[in-house]
């Protein structure tokens, strides 16, 4: 892959939405650029946040990196559940 991750898919699996708080919900994000300097308003955040409001537990995060015709790889990020609500604590996932 790329050392921006231009490409990677990150995916998200809560639990704790709808009225009873029983469902799961998945989202997604896509890098699809990189830049590694703010521009004049200071809007370029290369974060990838995630909104769970106030009950939602994450419950499995996955990385799939991209690669050549058939070579991506999904990579399972491990105690996910550690990261809820937090903006200071913040995980941070290199491909292995």
């Amino acid at each position: 892959s790329n050392t921006a991750a231009v490409g990677a898919t990150v995916l998200l699996e809560a639990d704790g939405f709808g009225p009873n708080g029983d469902q799961t919900l998945l989202q997604m994000r896509e890098v699809n650029s990189a830049s590694h300097e703010n521009d004049w308003w200071g809007t370029r955040d290369e974060r990838i946040i995630f909104g769970l409001g106030p009950h939602g537990r994450p419950t499995k995060l996955a990385v799939r990196w991209p690669g050549r015709a058939g070579h991506s790889r999904t990579q399972l990020v491990p105690d996910v559940e550690k990261y809820v609500n937090s903006m200071t604590d913040l995980l941070v996932v290199r491909e292995a």
